[in-house]
C-alpha cells in the first residue's frame, strides 16, 4: 500500500539522517525499465539505438505513473523524466524535459517501446493502446511498441550488481540526501502547484 511505502520511506530517512548516509534511489518505474531492456538485449536482432523506452503503472481512474528512459547515449539507461497523472499530463511533462534538455530532441527517436505489468494491462487495457495512439500524435515518424513484462526484483537486483561491480556509474543527481527523497504522487499538492505557477509569472 501507499501508506506502508511512506511508512518504509519515512524510516529509511530517519536512519539516513542520523548516520550522515546519502541514498541511491530507485523506482518501480526503474525496475520495470531494467528488466525490459534487460529482455530486448538478449535479442540480437534489436536495434536499441534511437530508441526511447516508456515504464507504465496503471493507478486507476485513467491516471498512471511513468517513467521514460533512453539508453543510447551510455551503457546504462539515462532517466528522462519520471512523473503522474493522466497520459496527456504525462507525455506533456516528457515533451517539455526533452525540449529543454541539450543533447535531447523527440524526434532523435524513431522507436519507443512501452513497458507494463500484468496489472497494468488487466486493469488499463484501453489505456494501453490509447498510450500508443496519443504518442503517434504527438511525435511523428515513430514507431511504438507495447511489451509486457513479469515484475519481479530482478531490476533491482541488477542494479545494485551493477553499482558494486562499476558498470553502472552514479551520476551526482543519482546521490541524495535524505531530504531529497520524494514520492510521485498523483496529485500535487496545493502548495506545489502554487509554487509551479509562482515560478511561471
Amino acid at each position: 500500500s501507499f501508506t506502508g511505502i511512506r511508512i518504509g520511506i519515512a524510516l529509511l530517512k530517519g536512519l539516513c539522517f542520523e548516520r550522515n548516509i546519502e541514498i541511491v534511489e530507485m523506482t518501480s518505474l526503474e525496475n520495470i525499465f531494467e528488466i525490459g531492456i534487460s529482455e530486448e538485449n538478449k535479442s540480437d536482432d534489436k536495434d536499441m539505438k534511437n530508441t526511447m523506452f516508456l515504464s507504465v503503472i496503471y493507478a486507476n481512474n485513467d491516471q498512471i505513473y511513468m517513467g521514460a528512459y533512453d539508453d543510447s547515449f551510455s551503457d546504462k539507461g539515462r532517466k528522462i523524466v519520471e512523473c503522474a497523472g493522466n497520459i496527456e499530463e504525462c507525455l506533456e511533462e516528457l515533451k517539455n524535459k526533452v525540449n529543454n534538455s541539450k543533447d535531447l530532441k523527440l524526434n532523435d527517436f524513431k522507436n519507443i517501446i512501452v513497458f507494463y505489468d500484468k496489472d497494468t494491462k488487466d486493469q488499463g487495457k484501453s489505456l494501453i493502446k490509447t498510450i500508443k495512439e496519443k504518442i503517434e500524435g504527438k511525435i511523428s515518424g515513430v514507431e511504438v511498441e507495447l511489451k509486457k513484462v513479469i515484475v519481479d526484483n530482478r531490476g533491482f537486483d541488477k542494479r545494485i550488481k551493477d553499482i558494486n561491480s562499476g558498470k553502472y556509474v552514479l551520476e551526482n543527481d543519482e546521490i541524495k540526501k535524505e531530504y531529497e527523497i520524494i514520492p510521485n504522487y498523483l496529485k500535487k499538492s496545493q502548495a506545489k502547484r502554487l509554487l509551479e505557477k509562482n515560478n511561471k509569472n
